[in-house]
């Protein structure tokens, strides 16, 4: 009987023992558990705060550059200093007016600036080629990749002393209303000016003289155009460039969130080491 005893003590004593063990083995995983969760909260908070600036970097990044490009852009036309700020300024103006991007407008600018800059042409003339430019490309109701590409041809033909065939083309389906001002101007036919330039016989001068004599005509079509969506979203694409550009430049905000990501690296660094001890 005392052997049944002590035997049943043993077996109740070992089970203690697995049940003490079995609790702390429960008390372990949610330990680990626990610190697992707020490792996982800690990544999922640490990344969110590192994408959100992360993108806000990268914003700001795009835009300064994209000035930067443009200013370069202008500043061969141009030169550094007064008058490169002068034009800077003035398209912006132009762009508010035309409804239009301030990097479109600069490109036009750039085209003409360059192949009539040598031939005397001034920087006024220049600014207003480049608006009527700019309202009839509205006028001609084409997307934004569209005029660029007729932009690109237009200056090619005016940098080589003429508009010739493929160049004309690319005005005339893309920007058609570039081109009839042009014909207009010259008093023919968008047909006959087909065969002039395939003569070479469009001269860049007779473009250019074209685009501001024009200019009244095309400047009271533009004013009974209703203005589009796209015109409203370049308007707002603009000021909003224009403003973080110079917020970015005024206060050095490209080098502030470049430390603000920086800080985020090591932080989330230390948290990855830490996270789970």
């Amino acid at each position: 009987m005392s052997g049944i005893i002590i035997e049943t003590e043993a077996r109740t004593a070992e089970a203690e023992r697995n049940l003490a063990s079995l609790n702390q083995s429960v008390r372990n995983i949610e330990g680990t558990a626990n610190k697992t969760a707020a490792a996982m909260s800690l990544l999922v908070k640490t990344l969110g705060a590192v994408t959100t600036a992360g993108f806000a970097l990268n914003a700001i990044k795009n835009i300064t550059s994209e000035f930067t490009t443009l200013e370069n852009r202008l500043a061969q036309v141009t030169g550094r200093g007064k008058e490169l700020q002068k034009v800077q300024s003035r398209l912006l103006d132009l762009a508010e007016r035309t409804r239009s991007s301030y990097s479109g407008s600069v490109q036009v600018y750039a085209s003409f600036g360059r192949a009539l800059k040598s031939a005397g042409a001034s920087s006024e003339k220049i600014l207003q080629v480049t608006e009527s430019v700019q309202k009839a490309i509205a006028l001609s109701g084409t997307t934004a990749e569209a005029a660029a590409g007729a932009i690109i041809q237009l200056g090619q033909g005016l940098s080589a002393g003429a508009l010739r065939g493929e160049e004309l083309n690319s005005v005339m389906e893309n920007t058609p209303r570039i081109a009839q001002a042009i014909a207009d101007n010259l008093g023919i036919s968008t047909g006959k000016m087909r065969l002039l330039a395939a003569e070479g016989k469009i001269t860049s001068k007779q473009v250019f003289d074209a685009l501001i004599s024009q200019a009244k005509q095309l400047n009271k079509e533009f004013e009974v155009m209703t203005p589009t969506l796209n015109q409203a979203s370049a308007q707002l694409t603009n000021n909003i460039k224009l403003f973080i550009n110079n917020l970015s430049r005024g206060l050095g905000l490209t080098e502030s969130m470049a430390r603000v990501v920086f800080k985020m690296s090591s932080y989330m660094k230390n948290a990855t080491a830490n996270g789970m001890n």
